[in-house]
């Protein structure tokens, strides 16, 4: 039982670090001008 806890335990940490890693990707691409908008002062964002 034990045995299991701990590979479930593992697989479950990577997961959990394989996202964290793929939404530090995603912020690393943005693009500022999308986040900031334009430079004319636009409401909405632009969509890539």
């Amino acid at each position: 039982m034990t045995e299991w806890l701990l590979v479930a335990l593992g697989v479950g940490l990577t997961i959990g670090t394989a996202v964290f890693v793929a939404a530090e990707f995603s912020f690393v691409a943005l693009d500022p001008s999308q986040i900031d908008g334009d430079a004319r002062g636009a409401r909405r964002v632009r969509r890539a």
